[in-house]
């Protein structure tokens, strides 16, 4: 009797544990929401690609970022101009003045110096000075001529150099969506592999394109080299002028008096 009795004790034990431990093992078989998500992502990316290109999202953001820089080069250029143009005023109304002071003074001297002797050291004077001035300006207009192309060279080298990377960016990501596109109809195709492979090729095409921007030549060090140039040939213009000056003035003085005010325009 009581042998029965532990026979049926452990029966119902074990019943009591394959009920539990079997529904347990069931359970941890049965993949989680997360996975079964995964599994379903992976099944139905090539569809997805398909019907939705993966680089749409970064060919569309470069596309907006594109259209900022546009709008800001646009801008930039805008400004240049205005800074140019004020600058070419404000250097003919110098001119100006600077060519009515020098005519004043040479009709002082006339008014002062009637001999002929003295009228035709004054003429000597007047067209010498004019001929420096005339040279000067010209080596100061031809060194900012340089100046400007210069910087107008090396921004228009930077915006290709930016556009270039652009250009190969939107190529690349389209070269990866085909290649994958290929890979999908293939009747052994691994949807993890493609994806994959996308997803890498993707972050290299980002990659490559940041570092061909990063490697475009900025026009910030151009600009100050060709500032220096520019202000050496302007220096040297201003000496040579000086230099002349000085002898038409002590060429007049000699004819005139060695107190002759012979003062002419301040350097521009």
């Amino acid at each position: 009797m009581k042998s029965n009795k532990l026979c049926f004790r452990a029966a119902v034990a074990a019943g009591l544990a394959v009920g539990v431990i079997l529904p347990l093992a069931v359970m941890a078989q049965q993949p989680t929401p997360a996975a079964v998500g995964a599994v379903r992502e992976q099944r139905n990316f090539c569809s997805v690609l398909n019907t939705r290109p993966v680089g749409e999202r970064f060919t569309n953001k470069i596309a907006e970022r594109t259209q900022r820089l546009d709008t800001k080069r646009a801008e930039i250029d805008k400004q240049m101009a205005a800074r140019r143009g004020e600058r070419d005023g404000r250097l003919a109304d110098l001119r100006v003045e600077q060519d009515t002071k020098r005519a004043e003074a040479v009709t002082r001297l006339q008014v002062k110096f009637q001999g002929e002797v003295q009228k035709t050291a004054i003429l000597a004077f007047q067209s010498a000075v004019q001929a420096t001035a005339e040279t000067r300006r010209a080596a100061a207009d031809a060194a900012n001529e340089i100046f400007r192309k210069g910087v107008d060279g090396a921004k228009t080298a930077r915006e290709a150099a930016v556009d270039a990377a652009v250009k190969k960016f939107n190529s690349d990501m389209k070269a990866a969506e085909d290649a994958a596109k290929a890979s999908c109809g293939s009747a052994t195709a691994d949807q993890t592999t493609i994806r994959e492979t996308l997803r890498a090729a993707v972050e290299q095409a980002r990659a490559d394109m940041r570092a061909a921007v990063q490697a475009a030549a900025k026009v910030g060090p151009d600009v100050v080299k060709l500032n220096e140039t520019r202000r050496a040939a302007v220096e040297k213009a201003m000496t040579d002028w000086k230099a002349a000056v000085d002898k038409a003035r002590a060429d007049l003085k000699a004819v005139l008096g060695a107190k002759t005010e012979t003062k002419t325009e301040a350097p521009e």
